[in-house]
């Protein structure tokens, strides 16, 4: 008993990450959490802001119907892969700088190009099919149907390959194996397990946080938010109820 006064029997941690980098960790997800707050701030005063991102967590929280529904009636031709028309609707830079790859790649890999491309038939053809004003650009098109396909992702059930969750689940799979190692002293596990908790850790805060970020500063990239709010509230017709009473603060963001 004096022998464990002296020397008290310790548990191994949980992951091999040192404080300063949780600290570090704890203050990116602050200041991007600190981001979407004030994001929603700013979409409370903003109709058009409001209007977009009201659709969007509609989307997120009541998609999965949409999209089972949608699967079943796609009218895209078979000739055509939904890669292939991402990618020429959004003027994907083939022959771009890497750059401006991955700035494509960051605003487009939230989901996937069938999700994308069944919002493309639900959003985009009946306003070219029915002729609908005012007229949006190609570009705010792009950003429009991203921007609710990226919010869509997951509602049924059917999580992106970069879905963050995935991450962290394989996170938690491996930590009690890792913390076995560290415990009963097996140095050839505790490495590889150490480094693939790090690898799995930071994987999916980098995803998470981004996303959110990405989330919230998309929308802001519309050069024209009043004429894609007149377009979905005629998509919509009750999304200006729903705008109202956000507004007036009787109700928040379907998060």
């Amino acid at each position: 008993m004096r022998y464990r006064y002296y020397k008290p029997r310790r548990l191994p941690p949980l992951t091999p990450m040192r404080i300063t980098e949780i600290y570090a960790l704890a203050a990116v997800s602050v200041s991007i959490g600190t981001e979407a707050i004030l994001h929603w701030e700013l979409a409370h005063r903003d109709r058009d802001l409001c209007t977009i991102q009201t659709l969007a967590m509609c989307f997120r929280t009541n998609g999965g119907p949409f999209l089972e529904k949608s699967r079943e009636k796609s009218t895209v031709e078979s000739t055509r892969t939904w890669d292939e028309l991402r990618a020429e609707f959004t003027n994907y830079p083939k022959d771009g700088s890497l750059a401006q790859k991955f700035v494509w790649w960051y605003n487009h890999a939230w989901s996937d190009p069938l999700v994308w491309g069944l919002l493309y038939e639900d959003q985009y053809l009946p306003v070219q099919k029915h002729k609908l004003e005012p007229t949006l650009s190609k570009g705010d098109w792009d950003i429009l149907i991203t921007h609710l396909a990226n919010a869509m992702q997951g509602s049924d059930g059917k999580l992106s390959a970069l879905a963050p969750w995935r991450f962290f689940r394989a996170f938690l799979l491996i930590t009690p194996f890792a913390l076995g190692a560290r415990l009963l002293f097996l140095p050839r596990i505790v490495l590889p397990l150490s480094i693939a908790q790090r690898v799995l850790i930071y994987c999916s805060l980098t995803l998470y946080l981004n996303r959110t970020y990405q989330h919230c500063h998309y929308p802001l990239r519309l050069q024209d938010r009043h004429s894609v709010a007149l377009v979905l509230n005629q998509l919509a017709p009750d999304l200006p109820e729903i705008v109202n009473t956000i507004m007036s603060g009787g109700r928040h963001f379907p998060l």
